[in-house]
C-alpha cells in the first residue's frame, strides 16, 4: 500500500497543517517509464497513471486491542 502526494492547491481552513499525503492506495500496475496505476481500497482505479516519485510506502498502525504502542505510559498504575 502507498500514499500519494497532494500537490495541487486545496483551500483548506487548516492552512499549512493540511495533510500532504492522501490514501492509502494499492498499486495495480507499474509502467516502464516510472509511473504506476493505483486504486483506492474499494478497487476504484485512477484513470491516469501517477509518477512513482509522488508515492511513498504506507505503514499501517500496528495496535491490537490488548497492547499499547511502544512508548506509551500506563497511567492506570498509581
Amino acid at each position: 500500500m502507498v500514499l500519494k502526494a497532494i500537490r495541487r492547491h486545496v483551500s483548506d481552513p487548516r492552512g499549512k497543517f493540511r495533510p500532504n499525503w492522501g490514501g492509502p492506495y494499492l498499486i495495480k500496475r507499474i509502467l516502464s517509464g516510472g509511473a504506476a496505476y493505483i486504486a483506492d481500497l474499494d478497487g476504484m482505479e485512477f484513470a491516469t497513471p501517477v509518477n512513482i516519485d509522488k508515492l511513498r510506502k504506507y505503514y499501517p498502525e500496528r495496535c491490537s486491542l490488548g497492547r499499547k504502542p511502544q512508548g506509551w505510559a500506563d497511567l492506570s498504575k498509581n
